[in-house]
């Protein structure tokens, strides 16, 4: 009797090593999967991974892509109305990103890079702009954007744009951009040669010097 108690005891515990192990294993499964996926945005698996010339980690992905937005009207810093869809689709080209000017983390950086590009790009292309559209219409008054523009010594040729909530919304969903909250958006770039050609999309933190190749490569199409 005692043995068959003990065989029993044995094959229970037996039973709950292996339930255990099971459910460890898939528990290292899902935190495989939640790792990558926050390392790696679905959306760059559509495009090429770019590594610099030190092997380092990837800093970015290209994807080539084309965009329908909204015809809507947006507010610049100087408080005029400017057209979505002439802007953007003008013979110059553009280089295209979303920010709002209460950010302290990706918008610094993109906007030091674009005003880098700014004054790089000014010297080889003048029929370039860059555009920057803030998430944040609320706060982001044309008075907020000068100030912004200012901090960073900007030129002319780089537009901050404001304007209704909606508006600014319809405009992130059809950049595939949008978040829902501001806190949560992502660095991404886009980037255009010609009216009618396709954007470059650029996920993930290049420099500026890779911006600026990505253009002329763009350009030289």
């Amino acid at each position: 009797m005692s043995q068959q108690i003990s065989h029993l005891i044995t094959n229970l515990i037996r039973t709950r090593l292996r339930l255990l192990l099971f459910f460890l294993i898939l528990f290292l499964q899902a935190m495989t999967i939640a790792a990558i996926q926050k390392k790696l945005p679905v959306d760059a698996f559509l495009g090429e991974r770019h590594v610099n010339e030190n092997s380092e980690p990837e800093r970015y992905y290209r994807s080539e892509r084309h965009y329908t937005y909204p015809n809507v009207e947006l507010l610049n810093r100087d408080g005029n109305t400017t057209n979505l869809n002439q802007l953007l689709d003008s013979d110059q080209g553009v280089v295209l990103n979303f920010i709002y000017t209460g950010c302290t983390t990706l918008c610094p950086l993109m906007s030091a890079n674009f005003a880098k590009i700014h004054s790089k790009v000014n010297l080889e292309r003048k029929n370039l702009r860059l555009v920057s559209i803030s998430i944040d219409p609320d706060h982001d008054t044309p008075q907020h954007l000068t100030d912004y523009w200012r901090r960073f010594g900007a030129g002319p040729q780089w537009q901050l744009l404001t304007g209704r909530r909606e508006d600014v919304i319809a405009i992130q969903k059809a950049f595939q951009v949008y978040s829902g909250k501001k806190a949560n958006h992502q660095s991404v770039i886009f980037l255009k040669g010609s009216p009618n050609g396709a954007w470059v999309r650029l996920d993930g933190y290049p420099s500026t010097a890779e911006i600026i190749n990505e253009y002329k490569r763009l350009a030289n199409q």
